[in-house]
């Protein structure tokens, strides 16, 4: 008796929730200035921020071999920096976070939406110093990141350069758009 009154609300609940959304709920877009800076300080608030700007790829220092580890500091890494420290074929378990990727890309995006953003908001003669050192800067972490991800993601040049299209280059802050042909 008391399986079935639990099955009869669960029914109602999610009843409930379907009918009570309108309809064009997920067909709404979030408003775009929310979302992307204006104002050339906002551009610096972007690309000051030093969490997601300064961080580097670790596996090329962890499977490197300036040092040398203990087996019980060995025991106690990570599946994934134990398989880069030793070299194995496959570092990566299924379902590992892929930190080495994400965050050189995540740099790209705000390097992008400062690039696009200064672009739209013009260079002006009061302010070209800040526009220009903003611009370098966001030029510099975008190619920053593509070397780190370059140097651990793609081959050698010769190793296989017809066939290898080496890394993505994001060169828009538009995540919908397709990556064009990369890098090696």
């Amino acid at each position: 008796m008391i399986l079935k009154t639990f099955k009869i609300f669960i029914a109602l609940f999610i009843c409930t929730a379907l009918l009570s959304c309108e309809k064009d709920f997920l067909e709404k877009k979030p408003d775009k200035a929310l979302l992307i800076p204006t104002a050339l300080k906002d551009f610096r608030t972007l690309l000051d921020n030093e969490l997601v700007l300064n961080v580097v790829p670790a596996l090329g220092v962890i499977s490197g071999d300036e040092y040398f580890l203990t087996d019980a500091l060995f025991t106690s890494l990570s599946g994934l920096e134990r398989n880069a420290y030793s070299w194995n074929k496959e570092i990566y378990d299924a379902g590992s976070q892929l930190n080495d990727w994400n965050y050189p890309y995540q740099q790209i995006f705000y390097a992008n939406a400062a690039l696009e953003g200064l672009d739209k908001a013009g260079r002006e003669s009061e302010s070209a110093s800040q526009w220009d050192i903003m611009k370098g800067s966001a030029l510099f972490y975008r190619g920053h990141a593509f070397y780190q991800l370059a140097s651990l993601f793609a081959s050698p040049y010769p190793a296989n350069a017809p066939n290898d299209r080496g890394i993505p280059l994001r060169l828009s802050a538009d995540i919908s758009l397709k990556n064009r042909q990369g890098i090696s």
